[in-house]
């Protein structure tokens, strides 16, 4: 658990310190999915931008939310393999468009411009784009199938529970 910890910290260290030198790796694979090391962190520097955070100054905050990070990721890769196994759920392309363009629209506004959100994503807007566009996709999957199972739940009336 100790050297489990100490390794992790050291990626986390290594790319907060050294960004350009990077080294890529898996981190977990969930049916034909894989969570890559630069996936993880990508997201975790989003989230730290989103919270105010900085990782240069905050590292244990920046571990935790990796963690959380790479826990969050495995979850949704789970239910996406079983969203997609699910042939009733359909996620058409005008519904995926809509949904991105309302998350860039937020990154943009939390990045304060566009030039500025491309600086922090070290990407063009329209390679930013391209790049969110399946995991929006993927996100709607998760929620129509989310939607389909608490839509067959039965509601409990106190009574009921309190007969129980």
């Amino acid at each position: 658990m100790i050297m489990k910890n100490l390794l992790f910290s050291f990626f986390v260290f290594s790319f907060v310190f050294l960004q350009e030198q990077l080294v890529d790796g898996v981190v977990a694979l969930v049916d034909d999915h894989v969570v890559l090391h630069s996936d993880v962190l990508e997201q975790v520097n989003m989230v730290a931008m989103q919270k105010g955070i900085n990782p240069q100054q905050n590292p244990y905050i920046v571990s935790s939310l990796y963690d959380e990070t790479v826990d969050l990721l495995i979850d949704q890769f789970v239910l996406l393999s079983a969203a997609k196994r699910d042939t009733n759920i359909i996620v058409n392309k005008k519904d995926v468009d809509t949904a991105l363009s309302q998350q860039l629209n937020d990154f943009i506004l939390r990045a304060g411009s566009k030039k500025q959100l491309e600086k922090i994503m070290g990407k063009s807007f329209l390679e930013i784009k391209a790049d969110y566009w399946e995991d929006i996709q993927s996100l709607l999957f998760i929620e129509k199938y989310q939607q389909q199972i608490m839509s067959k739940i039965q509601t409990v009336s106190r009574q009921e529970v309190e007969i129980f």
